[in-house]
């Protein structure tokens, strides 16, 4: 028997103890010490023997039955680690397949954005059909005012009269005597009205006609408008 520092002592034991004369349970209570403590068996004879024999078995019997509980509880511990590590491996591969769609779809959105923004480039490019940003003056490169003279391009297209080269000069250098946001404010003001020239401030009143010609050159004028 293993070595212990306890055991259990059983009911059936005392009722029988108390019958005992007082030697004999002094030698019995020695054996029970001396056998849990250090697993020696005592040297009883006759009588004695036949009353150990049944307390020997008892102990061993509750001996293999806490070596096998505690065996149970080992292996289901072992196992319960297993499964740990088995749920923190799928976990973590499970975090590592995320990050991977993860990583897979962001290089996908940059390549989608990146499609997208040569797109929105080659549009650029195509509203600006024949004026470069280059012919911007410097003072108004911003922006702002580049995508309000794209606008103001596509206006003129859209009113089948669009600019030339020389005319979008002109126009570029009368804006260019303006700051950004006025510029940006004339461009806005023309389209909102439907008009195909830019004026610095509201569009200014045709002259009176200084003769019939010059009346029926307004009146066709107008008519055109």
């Amino acid at each position: 028997m293993k070595q212990k520092d306890s055991f259990i002592m059983y009911l059936e034991w005392l009722e029988s103890f108390l019958v005992l004369p007082e030697n004999e349970l002094r030698m019995i209570l020695t054996a029970l010490r001396n056998y849990v403590k250090n697993g020696m068996e005592p040297e009883f004879i006759g009588t004695m023997k036949a009353y150990w024999i049944p307390i020997q078995n008892r102990l061993d019997r509750a001996q293999q039955k806490y070596d096998a509980t505690c065996q149970k509880r080992a292996e289901a511990g072992r196992q319960g680690g297993l499964k740990r590590q088995a749920n923190q491996a799928f976990a973590s591969n499970c975090k590592q397949t995320v990050a991977n769609q993860a990583d897979h779809e962001h290089d996908h959105d940059n390549e989608l954005s990146n499609d997208n923004k040569k797109k929105i480039q080659k549009e650029k490019e195509k509203n600006f059909s024949f004026v470069a940003v280059d012919f911007i003056p410097e003072e108004l490169k911003t922006p702002e005012f580049i995508a309000s003279w794209g606008d103001w391009e596509n206006y003129r297209k859209e009113r089948r009269k669009a600019l030339t080269p020389s005319s979008a000069k002109r126009q570029l250098k009368m804006l260019a005597e303006h700051s950004a946001s006025e510029a940006i404010a004339m461009i806005e003001r023309s389209i909102r009205n439907g008009w195909t020239g830019l004026f610095p401030g509201d569009k200014p009143k045709s002259p009176e006609p200084t003769n019939s010609i010059d009346a029926e050159i307004a009146r066709l004028e107008e008519l055109c408008k």
